[in-house]
């Protein structure tokens, strides 16, 4: 790739200056044009080694796919170059603070050593934003757990086919956890939503926020179909993938009719 960016930022006639630019031989890079000629990816045109409209796109691409990955490496890192923070106590201007995410929040407490310090650039009072400059370290995240209430599909009986009041012995627990977001994806999921009083409108789109706020500490409790509960593990799978540490995750099968209720 390095050879066919070199190519693509002038016109080079002869090998030597080529692989005097890239500290090789002679004879490494003429194999390496050899090889680039026969895949389409360079073509000697007007005297000049040059890359054809598919070396420019396989140079496009994966630029593209090195930029995702060190955007992505970022986000795992949690790296920011400056912090607006709530603080968690009362903060004067030039008083070192430590960086904590608390249920999805980045608190500022003073005195408290954490893998992410600063400065406060001026004083706050408790549950006011404050503006964190001169950041060292990475605010350490400690992921909370995505919980899946697996319900039957409408063809299957939908919110008719369940014990609400088993279901909600069920997740009676899950609810007690604080700062814990419900969501629902679907008709089946908002009409149970409903039915238990849950706080959260129903959204298709919300499984990506719902990774999102899990990585970073708040405990998400989604409604959704059996049958979409492979698709949100995959995504899952690919999230986790990008994260230092995985998002935990369980599923639960919502409680039906007829089977008794859970204590």
């Amino acid at each position: 790739m390095l050879l066919l960016l070199e190519l693509s930022r002038g016109d080079i006639a002869t090998l030597r200056p080529l692989a005097s630019s890239m500290s090789l031989t002679i004879q490494t890079v003429s194999e390496y044009l050899r090889q680039m000629t026969e895949e389409g990816l360079v073509e000697r045109r007007e005297g000049f080694y040059r890359p054809t409209q598919q070396g420019i796109a396989y140079l496009q691409q994966t630029f593209g796919r090195i930029t995702e990955f060190i955007t992505d490496q970022r986000k795992a890192l949690a790296i920011i170059d400056t912090a607006v923070a709530i603080a968690g106590a009362p903060i004067v201007a030039a008083q070192p603070v430590g960086l904590f995410m608390e249920q999805g929040r980045l608190v500022a407490r003073p005195g408290r050593h954490s893998p992410s310090l600063g400065v406060a650039l001026h004083g706050a009072k408790p549950l006011r934003e404050v503006v964190v400059g001169r950041l060292e370290g990475i605010v350490n995240l400690e992921p909370a757990t995505l919980s899946l209430l697996a319900l039957p599909s409408a063809h299957d009986g939908g919110s008719a086919a369940l014990d609400l009041a088993a279901v909600r012995i069920q997740l009676r627990p899950l609810l007690r956890t604080t700062g814990v977001r419900c969501y629902g994806i679907g008709p089946v999921a908002e009409v149970v939503m409903r039915a238990l009083r849950l706080d959260g409108p129903p959204d298709a789109a919300i499984e990506q926020a719902a990774l999102e706020l899990t990585a970073r500490g708040v405990p998400v409790l989604v409604l959704l179909e059996e049958t979409a509960v492979h698709d949100l593990l995959g995504l899952l799978e690919a999230t986790n993938r990008t994260l230092q540490r995985r998002i935990p995750y369980q599923v639960l099968v919502a409680h039906p009719k007829g089977k008794g209720r859970g204590r």
